[in-house]
């Protein structure tokens, strides 16, 4: 079957599923026909191949390397493997998979059709955060909104952070993303959204850029202490919902980040998930005489 999925004879590949042959084989290192019709653009035989249910997030026992990184590494002509990749991604194939090295199949693409059709347009608004470069970034961002690129500004990098999220520290790029209109209230595995580590940080300018974007003062971030997921793998429990910004900046003792955040409504007598408002044991004087007069409950 490998022979006719590098062949691209797709009725070739048919007429042995229809014999019981598994579209999912693997050779002694572990590649399936999907790798094969991947490697050289085999665009019918994939078709018959994902139609047959193979797996395009089957790894190979070389690297780990699934049909995505054969699609970006192939031998084929390359707007041939950036069409296989694409019918991939749809049948749910993982581009931010990566190999036994942790490699991306974009990060070993050369051919630009291919680096677009496994997601380099959104993941390079992550390069641009992380090299602070404004120019890269408004060209991905052009990428995707134009509608060049059949991706949303959503994305998630590998550890779970959308564009925006990763941009938290850098208020220029913060800007611009928030002027694309990148969801203010993305959040990332511990459920903290962009205002609650800016908070965490003590940054008041970043604070407020969130703020005047709208936002949400209300998302309470993970309790990671009582998160089941961090005790015990045998326990199916939803994880607790825990602090506001407003219960951290006060936790910090930072009357600053304090007033910002009671300007922009933030509820004074929300419960973390120990049942305690903010700011949880002492209050320094400042604070509450500041949160008094914003009517907290006492």
């Amino acid at each position: 079957m490998r022979t006719l999925a590098r062949d691209n004879d797709a009725a070739g590949v048919e007429a042995l599923l229809r014999r019981g042959a598994p579209a999912g084989y693997q050779n002694r290192v572990g590649q399936t026909p999907l790798h094969i019709a991947a490697m050289w653009g085999s665009i019918e035989a994939a078709k018959v191949l994902l139609e047959a249910r193979a797996d395009p997030n089957t790894p190979n026992r070389l690297r780990g390397s699934t049909p995505l990184h054969a699609a970006a590494l192939g031998r084929g002509v390359a707007e041939k493997r950036s069409f296989c990749a694409r019918l991939m991604i749809q049948a749910k194939g993982d581009p931010r998979r990566g190999d036994f090295e942790g490699e991306l199949p974009m990060d070993m693409a050369t051919d630009e059709v291919v680096r677009v059709a496994l997601g380099a347009a959104p993941l390079l608004l992550h390069k641009a955060v992380e090299l602070r470069q404004l120019k890269a970034l408004s060209e991905a961002l052009e990428q995707i909104t134009s509608g060049a690129v059949d991706l949303t500004l959503e994305t998630q990098n590998p550890r779970g952070e959308s564009a925006l999220f990763a941009a938290r520290a850098w208020p220029e790029g913060l800007k611009v993303l928030l002027e694309a209109r990148c969801d203010v209230n993305t959040t990332n595995h511990a459920r903290r959204s962009p205002l609650h580590v800016a908070v965490l940080a003590g940054d008041l300018r970043t604070t407020q850029l969130l703020l005047d974007a709208k936002a949400d003062v209300t998302i309470k971030d993970m309790d990671i202490d009582r998160d089941p997921r961090y005790i015990s793998k045998n326990q199916q429990e939803t994880p607790a919902e825990h602090r506001t910004a407003l219960h951290h900046a006060a936790a910090l003792g930072n009357p600053l980040l304090v007033k910002l955040l009671l300007q922009a409504r933030a509820s004074v007598d929300a419960v973390d998930s120990q049942q305690m408002t903010a700011p949880p044991g002492e209050r320094i004087f400042q604070q509450t005489a500041l949160f008094l007069g914003f009517g907290c409950a006492v």
